[in-house]
């Protein structure tokens, strides 16, 4: 089941910041799995953090999303 490996991943490449482990991990686990473990973890867009910026995600992340 994806957790929060593809997560992690995500919001550092977000941030300008690789993360090799955790890349291996993911790509070793899809191939294992034979699934693509990225595209049904919980990436930026299903999170709904796709196309902001790193100051918006963690401000997202330290006060919640705006409701409107």
């Amino acid at each position: 089941m994806p957790c929060g490996l593809v997560a992690m991943s995500s919001l550092g490449h977000a941030a300008g910041v690789g993360a090799p482990v955790i890349d291996g991990l993911i790509a070793l686990t899809s191939a294992d799995a034979g699934r693509d473990l990225r595209a049904e973890g919980r990436n930026l867009e299903q999170l709904g953090l796709s196309g902001k910026s790193v100051a918006e995600i963690r401000s997202i992340m330290e006060t919640g999303p705006t409701i409107f």
